[in-house]
């Protein structure tokens, strides 16, 4: 199976703890979950689903990548407070990249990573000026 040779070359280099296993199949999320109860895993998803940290859970999902317009507001301050990261995907307009982090986003999918950590660095200064 494609999930045991994944894990195979990320045990191999020693990978584990930087890695992010992330799929839209959801079922085979579920077969890495049964193969390795460490690795960090999360769905990928475009529907707005309810309760999507409950969803994830049974497939075994410690993070959840949504589509960027497939969680509300409170739907990610409720995940990233109950320690489920949440990073939307595919998020390459500047003041969206900002509003992700304000909300507490752990980090984003973007086109632009280099835009994006300058953002990322430049909110986190500000919020540090008003701590």
């Amino acid at each position: 199976h494609l999930e045991e040779m994944v894990l195979k070359e990320v045990e191999r280099f020693n990978l584990k703890k930087q890695t992010i296993i992330s799929s839209f199949n959801h079922l085979s999320m579920r077969h890495m979950r049964a193969l390795d109860s460490e690795i960090d895993i999360a769905i990928l998803f475009s529907a707005k689903l309810i309760e999507p940290w409950n969803y994830g859970e049974t497939v075994g999902a410690t993070s959840l990548h949504p589509h960027l317009y497939s969680m509300t507001e409170e739907m990610i301050r409720y995940s990233e407070a109950h320690h489920i990261p949440v990073r939307p995907y595919t998020v390459n307009d500047e003041k969206l990249m900002e509003y992700f982090f304000q909300l507490g986003c752990e980090a984003i999918i973007t086109d632009y990573p280099e835009r994006a950590i300058t953002i990322r660095s430049r909110w986190e200064e500000e919020r540090s000026n008003y701590v």
